[in-house]
């Protein structure tokens, strides 16, 4: 007996291909350059430090709703060997901070939208009235998926700021993104 596909399968299979081309539209409208950088976080040592090595970086047009509208707390300074150290803790650290991706129109359903995993970071770039850059960086603590019957039609990841010494490797990216 051969398997056919219920009226449910397909309409949710359109409804789903539809539902993505608008959150593309989306993206592509309100969306913002993002880097995106792949790092591979090896064993834990004696002293509590991860292995961070940079595998790979991307640039993709995203959505991120940051909590408490567009209020952001610039709180964190670079020390003397142009590190990041970040100084309290406050409110917009907690609250979950969310990142939606486009989907590529020519992706089938069953493929990755961008390839983003828990533990990538994200850079994201702002600028003040003089167009000097401020970088805010984040890591990918969680992800989710909409779906329209059994099609992922949306992903989305939910952003901590990134905490702790970035990697020298990881660093000369980010600035040269950041130059660029």
């Amino acid at each position: 007996m051969s398997y056919t596909k219920s009226p449910k399968d397909v309409l949710s299979q359109l409804s789903a291909e539809l539902k993505r081309n608008l959150s593309d539209i989306r993206i592509d409208v309100l969306g913002t350059k993002t880097k995106v950088l792949r790092i591979e976080v090896g064993e834990k040592d004696l002293f509590g430090d991860y292995d961070e090595t940079l595998l790979s970086d991307l640039t993709a047009n995203v959505i991120i709703n940051h909590p408490m509208g567009n209020n952001q707390w610039l709180f964190s300074t670079l020390n003397s060997d142009n590190e990041m150290e970040v100084d309290t803790i406050n409110l917009w650290e907690i609250l979950p901070i969310k990142m939606k991706v486009k989907y590529s129109s020519e992706l089938e359903l069953s493929e990755e939208p961008v390839a983003i995993k828990k533990g990538d970071i994200i850079v994201e770039l702002l600028e003040d009235e003089n167009s000097n850059k401020i970088q805010v960086v984040y890591q990918v603590s969680k992800l989710f998926g909409g779906f329209e019957g059994k099609y992922l039609y949306e992903k989305s990841y939910e952003l901590n700021l990134y905490r702790g010494t970035i990697p020298s490797d990881i660093q000369n990216s980010i600035n040269n993104y950041v130059n660029n």
